[in-house]
C-alpha cells in the first residue's frame, strides 16, 4: 500500500475510503474504494479497482465549473472518468505524483530522482461532439457522439468513449476556431484526417469551450512561432511561397520577361504586359526582300502560276474591249443627241427603255 484516506467522489460528493496499492506478481499497480474503512480492514472486496496502467490519463480536472476553486484529479478509463476532490493542492500533488508513477511503472516512491511525471496529456476535456459538416458534398467523414478531447503541442486528439482508439487532427491542418457560450468549432483544413469542413463540439460549461478554444490557439501559435518543427514537405513548401513572393516584389530580376509564382508547391508562369514576342515564334520577312525572290521561294507547283497567268490575261483583254465599247457609244450618243431627243418627245415612255435590253447597252 502507498497511500489511502477518506476522500469524496466529486460526482457524488460522498466521502469513501481510497487506497493506493503498488504493483506485486500477479497484481498489477491500482486504485480502490471502499465506502468506509471497516469494510476495507475487515476484508471486503472494494466497491470499485482501477488498474492504473490501462488509464486513458490521469490529471488535473480542468472540464469543471468546481476545478477553478477546488482541487480534483481526474483518472480518465475508456469507459469513464472517476473524479476525486481533495481539501487542499497539496494532498492533491501528494496523491497525483504517485499515480502517476505508478501508472509509468515506478516504484511509487516520493524520494528518488526528484523529478515529476507528467500526464499523458497536460489538457484534456469531456466533450460530445455533435457532427461534421463537409465543404465537399462528396466527403463522407461521419464524427459525433462523447468524446475526451486532447490537446497536445502537435495534434487534437479525440478519444470516443468506451473505445481504445482515437482521432488525431494535426495542429499544422487546422485553419481557426470559434468559441460561442458551449459550442465549439474547430474549422479544419483539406490535409486534415476530415477532410475540409466543420467539427461542432458541444461542452458542458462555457468556460470548457474558452478552455478548449486557448489551448488550441495556444497550440496553433506555438506552431507559427516555431517554423523549424513543422513537416519537412510543409516546410519547403513554404520556402518556395516566400522565395517567389520575394522575387515578385523586387521585380524578377533582369532580363526574362516571365514571372514564376509558386502555389502550394506549383510554379504558375505569368508574361508581363507588353513584353516581345522572341524572333524565333514569329517569323517576320525583311522590307527589301521583293516581290520575284518571294515567288521564286514559293513551293505553288508551275502548273497553277500558268494556269493563273492565262486567267490574268483573259480579264486584261475583256476590260479593253468594253473600254473602247463605252468610248464609241459616248461618241454616237454626242453627234445624235437632237434627234434623239426629238425622238424621245414623241415617244417619252420609251427614252431610256430603249437604250437598255437586260441591262445592256444596245
Amino acid at each position: 500500500m502507498v497511500l489511502s484516506g477518506h476522500l469524496r467522489k466529486l460526482k457524488t460528493m460522498k466521502k469513501r475510503w481510497f487506497v493506493l496499492y503498488s504493483g506485486s506478481p500477479g497484481h498489477p499497480a491500482h486504485l480502490e474504494y471502499h465506502d468506509n474503512d471497516r469494510k476495507w480492514r475487515t476484508g471486503h472486496p472494494p466497491s470499485r479497482e482501477v488498474i492504473l496502467e490501462n488509464c486513458l490519463n490521469i490529471c488535473k480536472k480542468q472540464d469543471t465549473r468546481d476545478s477553478k476553486n477546488r482541487h480534483v484529479i481526474a483518472i480518465y478509463t475508456y469507459e469513464d472518468c472517476l473524479s476525486i476532490l481533495f481539501e487542499d493542492e497539496q494532498e492533491l500533488q501528494n496523491w497525483l505524483i504517485n499515480l502517476l508513477r505508478l501508472q509509468k511503472g515506478l516504484d511509487g516512491s516520493a524520494e528518488d530522482d526528484g523529478k515529476i511525471p507528467r500526464p499523458k496529456f497536460e489538457n484534456m476535456w469531456q466533450v460530445n461532439v455533435k457532427g461534421f459538416r463537409a465543404e465537399d458534398e462528396k466527403n463522407h467523414f461521419v464524427m459525433e457522439g462523447p468524446h475526451r478531447l486532447c490537446v497536445t503541442a502537435d495534434e487534437i486528439k479525440f478519444f470516443p468513449v468506451g473505445k481504445n482508439t482515437d482521432h488525431s487532427f494535426q495542429i499544422i491542418s487546422i485553419r481557426s476556431t470559434t468559441c460561442n457560450d458551449r459550442m465549439f468549432e474547430l474549422h479544419a483544413g483539406r490535409s486534415s484526417l476530415s477532410g475540409a469542413g466543420t467539427l461542432f463540439i458541444h461542452c458542458d460549461d462555457k468556460e470548457i469551450s474558452a478552455k478548449v478554444n486557448g489551448a488550441v490557439m495556444d497550440a496553433i501559435e506555438a506552431k507559427r512561432q516555431n517554423p523549424d518543427k513543422l513537416p519537412s514537405n510543409l516546410q519547403r513548401s513554404i520556402n518556395r511561397a516566400n522565395r517567389a513572393r520575394d522575387r515578385q516584389q523586387h521585380g524578377g530580376g533582369g532580363g526574362d520577361s516571365s514571372a514564376a509564382a509558386v502555389v502550394g508547391g506549383t510554379h504558375h508562369h505569368h508574361r508581363h504586359r507588353g513584353s516581345v514576342p522572341s524572333a524565333s515564334s514569329h517569323h517576320q520577312r525583311p522590307r527589301s526582300e521583293s516581290c520575284s525572290e518571294i515567288d521564286k521561294k514559293s513551293t505553288v507547283p508551275k502548273t497553277l502560276h500558268h494556269h493563273h497567268h492565262h486567267h490574268h490575261q483573259q480579264q486584261q483583254q475583256h476590260r479593253h474591249q468594253h473600254a473602247t465599247a463605252s468610248a464609241g457609244h459616248q461618241h454616237h450618243h454626242h453627234h445624235g443627241g437632237a434627234s434623239q431627243s426629238s425622238t424621245s418627245s414623241h415617244h417619252p415612255a420609251t427614252s431610256h427603255a430603249g437604250r437598255l435590253t437586260g441591262g445592256r447597252y444596245r
